[in-house]
């Protein structure tokens, strides 16, 4: 943001004598409209800041056009490397999760998720459109400052599109406590209606046990339930260990079910 930021100060300030033309005009009154809702507000936060990104980067790239020839061809030549590095590193992980090859890389990525890779399916579809377009879009001629301001805009949502179609579903897979649920659901098929007490969990938990399972939670401290879930194995008045499980993707994190 900080970049940003400075960009459009800077295009403010070698375009100061042009800002009663329309085109400055709108931009000119959003940040004032932003700036003055942000001081009156009296908070601090990110998200109250945020919205001054869009404003900042339209102003910004007003300067794109300014950029010496020498500057512009670095700046795009660079934008082309970075993210068409990041973008075949994402593809080669994929190949790896998906078929097992590399051998090496796979390995290593199932030591963070042991979640399957699916190798077909929309996700794959929309990653190869996004790459096709991206190597469309390197052939288009424009002027050099405008030129290298695309490969990065492209060059990123390529980047952002591969992760989107191609490891969303294995991320999700990894990070979500379906299978902690699911787990804990057949651990309880004795026990459809017992208690289990969840006071000793936070709160993300808790509410994706309750999102995922139709077993009776009790997190008020002291009850007198019949189970006791804990994290990470915090063993306090239990006594038989029933079940224990973790996220795919995520071995810290240790949930066990004990029997009071």
């Amino acid at each position: 943001m900080a970049c940003i930021a400075t960009g459009g100060m800077v295009d403010l300030f070698i375009f100061r004598h042009e800002m009663l033309q329309p085109r400055w005009q709108l931009l000119l009154t959003m940040l004032i409209a932003q700036l003055a809702f942000i001081v009156l507000s009296g908070k601090t936060s990110e998200p109250l800041i945020l919205p001054l990104l869009v404003t900042l980067a339209l102003i910004a790239s007003a300067g794109v056009d300014e950029l010496r020839r020498g500057a512009a061809a670095a700046l795009n030549w660079f934008s082309l490397l970075t993210l068409g590095l990041a973008a075949l590193i994402v593809w080669l992980a994929w190949l790896a999760l998906a078929t097992g090859f590399p051998v090496s890389l796979g390995d290593y990525l199932q030591k963070y998720s042991s979640a399957p890779m699916p190798a077909m399916g929309l996700g794959l579809v929309f990653a190869i459109v996004v790459t096709l377009l991206w190597g469309r879009m390197l052939f288009r001629k424009r002027p050099m400052g405008r030129r290298a301001l695309v490969n990065w805009t492209c060059g990123l949502t390529l980047v952002i599109g591969l992760m989107v179609g191609l490891f969303q579903t294995w991320i999700d897979a990894g990070k979500s406590y379906r299978p902690v649920a699911a787990g804990l659901v057949k651990a309880m098929k004795s026990y459809p209606q017992a208690c289990i007490d969840v006071s000793q969990l936070s709160k993300d938990p808790i509410s994706a046990m309750v999102y995922f399972t139709d077993l009776q939670f009790d997190a008020r401290a002291g009850n007198l339930c019949s189970f006791t879930l804990q994290q990470n194995d915090a063993k306090q008045n239990v006594k038989d260990l029933v079940w224990t499980g973790h996220r795919l993707g995520e071995h810290r994190e240790v949930f066990s079910l004990y029997a009071r």
